[in-house]
């Protein structure tokens, strides 16, 4: 029995380090865009799509970066500000360290609740 939970722990480990890794590219992309080609109200985006998973990565504060992923059977695009469209989505707010060129995880919807992370959003992603 506890062999079966332990392949069960490691797939689902691998899953969300996929999708973690899925989400720290959109975010490099978006930064780069904010430093190459930044959008006419400044900041990045980036967005991708496959067989049946989207996403999309922001700019927000200088650093963070808020990056969404979520079935490609949403016929909407996720708002990160609003709990309620994160129901059925895996959103983390990502900051970029600058000094040592590497990636941190400042908030994830799935440890936090989508009501706290919607509302941090909101404060990252503020003007």
């Amino acid at each position: 029995m506890s062999e079966v939970i332990d392949t069960e722990t490691k797939s689902y480990g691998e899953a969300s380090n996929h999708l973690l890794t899925k989400a720290y590219q959109l975010a490099e992309q978006a930064r780069i865009q904010s430093i190459t080609k930044p959008l006419p109200q400044g900041g990045g985006f980036s967005g991708f799509s496959d067989d049946n998973l989207q996403g999309y990565a922001i700019s927000g504060k200088p650093d963070y970066f808020v990056a969404v992923l979520y079935k490609d059977t949403t016929n909407w695009m996720p708002d990160p500000e609003d709990g309620r469209q994160l129901k059925n989505c895996q959103a983390w707010i990502l900051k970029y360290d600058r000094q040592h060129a590497r990636w941190s995880v400042e908030a994830w919807n799935g440890s936090i609740g989508n009501k706290a992370f919607a509302k941090l959003a909101r404060r990252f992603l503020a003007d």
